[in-house]
């Protein structure tokens, strides 16, 4: 065997994956699972790929697509970690029962007419991301045809899915306080573009009250028509659905956290007034006839 063979199979033996490592990180699993597991996981998925890559035909590296990572990214992630390590053994999120909990705020969905709700729900079962404390009753937010698809054609475009450029409006009265707006939509849908600076993507951020601060990401790229500071009413128009950020394809996130900074804010749950008994879980089709 040539040596240049045999290196190119040790290199996929050992290479790890950094999204993977990144993406635990991210998710904090060693304080929510016993640690090992994940040891293991990782262990048993690099042997996987080292033999898989022994018995192709060409070396690894010449079957791989190189994925670069954009430096902010990993800023970003460890400024999540340490968010939710403090807020784990400093501050530990309070136990929610939701069929109890009432907002201070009065919501309503952030768009108009009728969307599914792709991802989210109340429980950590059905949660749109359980172990990121901000993100805990999140909701992503599609548009479907009557096939169930969220597209058009091949899906190969962002304007191919029907979301694209779609009104995001006000969920509730309040104070823009932060807005991140020029990132470009990733054209790539089906991906995720690593290279993004910034994983949220085009975002604002609504002060409502002292414990309600409503996020809302991946908004069209020069979309967004408010500014930070401006008071904004339920309903007003906040920007266009679009697939900036972290995006596997075009939607609105949406949650509704208790603090105005992103690291540190811990989810509530949401009962939308608009609604007829008010509470969303993923898999349903909603409207907004406001």
């Amino acid at each position: 065997m040539e040596n240049s063979k045999i290196i190119s199979y040790l290199r996929a033996f050992f290479e790890l994956k950094i999204y993977r490592i990144f993406y635990f990180l991210i998710f904090l699993y060693p304080l929510y699972e016993p640690f090992k597991y994940v040891l293991l996981f990782i262990i048993a998925d690099v042997v996987y790929e080292g033999i898989e890559n022994i018995f192709k035909k060409k070396p690894a590296r010449e079957l791989r697509e190189p994925v670069l990572y954009h430096p902010n990214l990993f800023v970003q992630s460890f400024m999540q970690l340490i968010g939710i390590g403090c807020r784990t053994f400093y501050k530990p999120p309070k136990s929610i029962d939701w069929h109890t909990f009432t907002n201070t705020a009065s919501f309503q969905l952030p768009f108009k007419g009728k969307w599914y709700v792709y991802n989210g729900g109340l429980t950590k079962k059905n949660s749109h991301s359980w172990s990121i404390y901000n993100q805990r009753y999140a909701y992503d937010f599609v548009m479907m045809d009557e096939s169930n698809k969220s597209y058009h054609e091949d899906a190969g475009k962002t304007e191919d899915y029907y979301c694209f450029g779609a009104e995001v409006v006000c969920p509730a009265d309040g104070k823009v306080i932060k807005v991140n707006d020029g990132m470009t939509d990733y054209d790539k849908p089906g991906s995720i573009n690593y290279w993004t600076k910034d994983f949220r993507g085009n975002f604002l951020m609504i002060k409502h009250n002292n414990k309600e601060f409503s996020f809302i990401a991946h908004f069209k790229s020069n979309s967004i028509r408010v500014k930070e500071g401006q008071a904004v009413k339920q309903g007003e128009l906040l920007g266009y659905c679009g697939n900036s950020g972290h995006s596997t394809e075009p939607h609105i996130h949406f949650h509704v956290q208790d603090s105005a900074s992103f690291y540190w804010g811990v989810g509530v749950p949401i009962k939308f007034a608009s609604l007829e008994n008010g509470w969303l879980n993923n898999g349903v089709v909603v409207e907004n006839k406001k």
